[in-house]
């Protein structure tokens, strides 16, 4: 099953948008590109910037801190995810970073897998620089709960749960200190991911992720 370049341009649009409208931010420097997500299925809505800005105020003293990376794809172990998906395809589209006073979002497509039987790793990861993002966590998580069901899942950052997007596939979420993300694994290729526990691989991206962008 092949993956269409503009599912995942116009996901990672729509997860842009949500994340940097949550920290009232608008103004922001690129690299790579983005396009209009108009015809996108309504995602579930982002937290507002009262509620972040409100959570700010109870800054977590717990969690580590985090710097983000302009090619957040070299954060994920591609060498695990070959062994479990199928050979590293590359990146769908590049990677993309965007920049502001407040936070820092990278996004990441890659895929695995011969061609026709693909499945696609889509990361985004959000800095904030001005504290904790557990509120952000907090919205994102109750947004989604309210359209689909959610697990919390322990032993991932700070806080983390899991859910199963309909079209997209099994998804987790995760905070820890300074740093919010969002891993999928897409599309769930029955001849290749039947033998795949998802959410195990999903965990073990998530916390080599936390790693690797861990500041020392």
């Amino acid at each position: 099953m092949s993956i269409a370049p503009t599912t995942a341009t116009i996901r990672a649009a729509c997860g842009i948008t949500a994340i940097l409208l949550a920290f009232g931010t608008t103004a922001c420097s690129h690299t790579g590109s983005t396009q209009s997500a108009t015809s996108a299925r309504p995602r579930p809505s982002a937290p507002t910037a009262a509620q972040s800005a409100s959570s700010a105020q109870g800054i977590a003293t717990a969690g580590a801190r985090y710097v983000n990376r302009r090619d957040v794809c070299s954060a994920l172990d591609h060498v695990s995810l070959a062994r479990a998906l199928g050979i590293d395809a590359g990146h769908l589209s590049e990677p993309r970073f965007s920049d502001t006073r407040a936070s820092s979002l990278a996004t990441c497509d890659h895929q695995y897998g011969a061609a026709g039987m693909r499945s696609l790793i889509s990361l985004e990861v959000m800095t904030s620089k001005e504290g904790s993002v557990k509120g952000f966590y907090e919205g994102m998580r109750g947004a989604h709960q309210r359209s689909t069901g959610v697990t919390d899942v322990p032993g991932v950052g700070q806080q983390a749960a899991a859910y199963t997007d309909p079209t997209t596939g099994p998804h987790l979420m995760a905070y820890d200190g300074n740093l919010y993300l969002s891993i999928a694994l897409i599309p769930v290729n029955s001849a290749v991911t039947e033998q795949v526990d998802t959410q195990q691989l999903l965990i073990a991206c998530a916390r080599g992720v936390f790693n690797e962008l861990r500041q020392q």
